[in-house]
């Protein structure tokens, strides 16, 4: 894993976003005014108000997002599918010798995006049904293993026990400033799916 310095003086909090919608708010609020869900709370050593009880109604959108307009590798993945697909076409008409070759994209593609779509599952699993426990963050970085549009994410380590008494790790990558004010220790909910631990995610959730 790629770890980046982390500067938490030379880059100010200038926005906060909503982790279910992302929109991004000058201000900080409790709720967000656009899809109605909790916001992220401030960084700082106070748990934030207790997610509701399972089943949860997530904000409209948020699975679609989750499964493709925000899952990184489920987009690469259908990329590498259809240009795949695209280039097969083309060579069984124009060099059908070489048709095979673009199949190894589809395959790729095809990897790529079921890996995003499980994790999307598990997060979603999480968030619906997952009981919520008490959190603690536990490492705060740039993830140097991951780049979009030429930007690291920040990726928050955080444990958590489940109803067995077991420590479980987590973690969640967010381009969201505030991440670089959270320090290790700082409590938070995550929910959980404890006959499923690896079903786990922060709430609210941050992007």
């Amino acid at each position: 894993m790629l770890k980046q310095s982390l500067s938490r003086e030379s880059a100010p909090v200038t926005q906060y976003t909503c982790g279910w919608c992302n929109t991004h708010f000058k201000e900080w609020q409790s709720k967000c005014i656009s899809c109605g869900g909790p916001m992220p709370p401030l960084p700082g050593m106070t748990l934030s108000e207790e997610p509701p009880p399972a089943p949860r109604e997530l904000p409209k959108g948020f699975e679609t997002k989750q499964k493709w307009v925000g899952n990184v590798p489920a987009m690469v993945g259908g990329i590498f599918l259809l240009v795949g697909l695209l280039i097969f076409t083309v060579f069984i008409f124009v060099l059908p010798i070489a048709a095979p070759f673009p199949l190894l994209f589809v395959g790729l593609g095809w990897l790529f995006m079921r890996i995003g779509r499980k994790h999307a599952q598990r997060m979603l699993n999480a968030f619906r049904n997952g009981r919520a426990v008490k959190g603690t963050i536990t490492e705060v970085y740039h993830d140097g293993s991951m780049q979009v549009n030429g930007r690291y994410p920040w990726r928050i380590n955080y444990n958590f026990k489940t109803a067995d008494g077991q420590t479980h790790e987590g973690f969640a990558r967010t381009f969201d400033h505030t991440a670089q004010q959270r320090q290790p220790g700082q409590p938070i909910w995550v929910l959980v799916n404890d006959d499923k631990p690896e079903e786990n995610t922060i709430y609210p959730p941050v992007k």
